[in-house]
């Protein structure tokens, strides 16, 4: 008995997810082709994105094929900077600067796969992204302590550590840094279907 009733709770879980994922997936392709600029308030930082919520759709693009663009205001949505272009490394160090709660003007759109682009940076926006990667590469620049004590070591004659171990740790770091990138692909399409499912939740309230 508890093992029949334990199945018609799984069997009506996964329904009630199919639909819900379902009415989310249709929602969201409803926009699919969208070109615009929007008034958006930042809501998180991801390892996929940023989260932001619509606030206005403010003005939409000739290029725009979306037929009810407006209907993307009150809506969150997960952006990030275009993966094809040029300019995607201004793009995404404007991106991670961005504050929890801090409202933009930022111009977006989306093409028929499940991720919002930005499509274009304005004057400010590109000189406030270049401030923080003049930043980051003066940060990168700086010699860190181990390097310095390695510096000391070969002025002063001392060793400077066994090659053997350091080709080791290098493998190691090598191997990390690709299952990370991994984990990190899975946990993009993972937070996408959440939003998905988060925005036809508030839609049914």
């Amino acid at each position: 008995m508890r093992i029949a009733l334990s199945s018609i709770c799984l069997y009506s879980s996964l329904l009630l997810f199919g639909y819900c994922f379902g009415e989310a997936e249709r929602t969201e392709s409803s926009f699919n082709g969208f070109s615009g600029q929007v008034i958006a308030r930042v809501e998180a930082q991801l390892e996929s994105g940023t989260k932001i919520k619509v606030l206005k759709v403010n003005t939409v693009w000739k290029s725009n094929r979306a037929k009810q663009p407006e209907q993307l205001a009150e809506k969150s949505i997960l952006i990030r900077e275009q993966q094809t272009s040029s300019r995607n490394e201004l793009q995404r160090a404007y991106l991670k600067g961005l504050r929890v709660g801090q409202n933009l003007q930022i111009e977006i759109k989306k093409g028929e796969n499940d991720f919002w682009e930005v499509l274009e940076l304005n004057a400010e926006q590109r000189r406030i992204a270049q401030g923080q990667l003049a930043s980051q590469r003066r940060l990168h620049n700086e010699p860190k302590p181990e390097t310095r004590a390695l510096s000391h070591g070969r002025k002063t004659g001392m060793p400077a550590g066994n090659i053997t171990e350091d080709k080791e740790i290098f493998i190691q770091m090598n191997r990390l840094k690709h299952e990370n990138a991994e984990l990190r692909n899975r946990v993009q399409k993972l937070e996408t279907r959440l939003f998905k499912i988060e925005n036809q939740i508030k839609e049914r309230k």
